[in-house]
């Protein structure tokens, strides 16, 4: 009888000590469960995770054609900068083009091999309701290229008449597409002096 009244007290705290662990436990486990929301969508009580911003392509890389006068090759690079804009929902976008067989003559070296190239300042539009896949815009800036008169005569050189090369004020307008977050189409319509070009382009965003 004596030996069962000391081993008591220490069987006592032992429970004791074993329940007050058990129910430690049981609150640490309460305060971590799934807090349900009024959808019946279980949301753990924890700290928001942050959501990263997409990537930001400034520059962009078109490849294409050149559809008028004469088909050939064209390609470009453009430039937009964050934040730019003359109005909301515009941006502006800086435009370097070069577009190959420019010359309504079929014989003219000249006119295959020496682009006409541009350097321009465009505002394009997107509506925010279109989460800007379709926009639309126009610019204005220079155009350097064989758009001059022929040099020598109406094509009876061995190589084809020779244009003069000259530099003139001139613009364009554009409407694009974009399929994806880096991939589109543009279609433009550019107008250098007395030369219309026609050019239709893939732009890649890098």
């Amino acid at each position: 009888m004596k030996t069962r009244l000391r081993t008591c007290p220490v069987t006592c705290r032992g429970l004791l000590t074993l329940s007050l662990l058990l129910s430690s436990a049981a609150l640490a486990g309460a305060q971590d469960a799934p807090v349900p929301t009024g959808g019946g969508v279980s949301k753990m009580a924890a700290s928001p995770l942050a959501v990263s911003e997409p990537k930001y392509h400034a520059f962009a890389l078109r490849l294409g054609a050149n559809l008028s006068p004469q088909t050939g090759p064209a390609f470009g690079l453009d430039y937009t900068p964050r934040g730019m804009h003359l109005a909301p929902g515009f941006s502006t976008r800086f435009d370097f083009e070069a577009a190959f067989n420019t010359r309504g003559n079929n014989n003219s070296l000249q006119g295959e091999i020496d682009p006409v190239s541009s350097v321009t300042i465009n505002q394009v539009y997107a509506n925010p309701r279109s989460r800007e896949r379709v926009y639309v815009g126009a610019g204005i800036g220079a155009y350097t290229g064989p758009t001059g008169s022929p040099i020598f005569g109406t094509g009876l050189q061995l190589f084809g008449p020779s244009f003069k090369d000259e530099t003139r004020f001139g613009g364009k307008v554009f409407v694009g597409a974009n399929f994806t977050s880096t991939t589109g189409a543009e279609a433009a319509v550019h107008f250098a002096g007395s030369t219309t070009l026609v050019t239709v382009q893939l732009r890649l965003k890098l």
